[in-house]
Parts: structure tokens; sequence; C-alpha cells
């Protein structure tokens, strides 16, 4: 019996241990692990007026992914706006920025990596008639402008929740810069940030494949 007892006790002590073998391997080797690419966004002082909004709606898109995240503290890279450039064309809108991936920023502004440039256009007519508060219409504009960009199936692959996350999308970042500015984006405001934040998404996880 007590040969048995032995035997049972020295089986159980090997299922554990393997078992906490196989945890720490999950922990350290998990798809997830390696998902989690950490951005502190910045813009320069200059330009901060100029980019917070949009600032705000690429804060917001990073952290609905599901590879990236966004941190002040501990970050892989800083991910730098700058240059925006605005042109009105009768009802056609055009905006491009820069992005500019560095090292992690502390006191100087970290080392060039890479960069590049997105910009979106579009018609101004539908979103003037947009109420400030609708969230819902907004979320339908935005899911519109990726179609016809031909980058809804690429950014909503990209979040969390894929497809139906648009909506908390667009909700939380709203409530981000109410958060920070004390007052709604108005929908040009929303729609350019978050098309913007959407196509620097995309075209950011292409230098992370």
């Amino acid at each position: 019996m007590d040969l048995k007892v032995r035997y049972i006790k020295r089986e159980m002590h090997n299922i554990t241990f393997k078992a906490l073998h196989l945890a720490v391997l999950f922990l350290l080797f998990s798809p997830n692990q390696f998902a989690q690419i950490l951005f502190d966004v910045k813009t320069t002082m200059e330009e901060k007026q100029q980019l917070h909004i949009i600032k705000l709606a690429v804060m917001n898109a990073l952290s609905q992914s599901n590879w990236a995240g966004i941190a002040e503290v501990g970050e892989n890279y800083s991910l730098w706006i700058t240059k925006p450039h605005r042109y009105t064309d009768n009802n056609s809108f055009r905006t491009e920025i820069d992005l500019d991936l560095r090292t992690p920023a502390m006191i100087t502004k970290g080392k060039h990596i890479t960069g590049f440039r997105v910009s979106v256009t579009f018609d101004t007519m539908g979103i003037s008639n947009i109420p400030v508060s609708s969230d819902t219409l907004m979320t339908s504009f935005l899911i519109q402008g990726l179609r016809n960009s031909g980058e809804l199936a690429e950014f909503t692959a990209l979040l969390s929740g894929g497809n139906p996350i648009l909506a908390y999308l667009v909700s939380s970042f709203i409530n981000d810069v109410f958060r920070e500015m004390k007052r709604q984006p108005t929908p040009m405001e929303s729609y350019e940030a978050n098309l913007l934040a959407a196509r620097a998404v995309v075209e950011l996880k292409k230098l992370f494949k």
C-alpha cells in the first residue's frame, strides 16, 4: 500500500510539474505576448494644437487594436505625428500628416527608424449635416469612408473586436476629446481624425509583419 501511495504521489508531482512547465511556456511564448507593441504617440509643441485631435484618434485606434498599445513609460517606440497639411477644393477636403517612428523618446526625440506619410481625401457635403452628438451616424460615415478607400477589412482585422468595435472606437474617441478639450469634436474633426488614424494604423502594422 505504501508503495502504491508513493507512486501515486510521485505521478501527481510529475503531472503538477508538467502543468506548471506548460503554463510558463504558454506565458512566455503565447502570441499575445509578442503582439503588444507599445507606442508613445507624440507631437511637437509647435504643432500640438493642429494635431491634438488627430493624435487622440491615433492613440485610441492603437489602444483598440489587437497587436499594439500605448504607453508613456516603457514603450517600445515613440511615434511622432508631424507636418499637417490641409487642402480644400470646393467640397473636397484633403489632409496629410507625416508619421515618424523613433526609438523611445526621453529628453530627446529618440533616433529615427523610419517614416511614412498618410493622407485622406473626402467630400464634406454629407459630413456637414451630421449632428455633433450622433455617434451612430459618424460610425456609419467612417465605415463608408473606409470602404471607399478599400481599407475597411484591413483595418477592422487589426481591431480587437473586429468590425463591431468601430462604434466603440468612435464613441471612445469622442469621450477622449471631451475629456482632454472639454468639448465634443465637430463631425468634420471626428471624420478626418479617425480616417487618418485608421490609415496610420494599417500602414504602421505593415512595418511589423
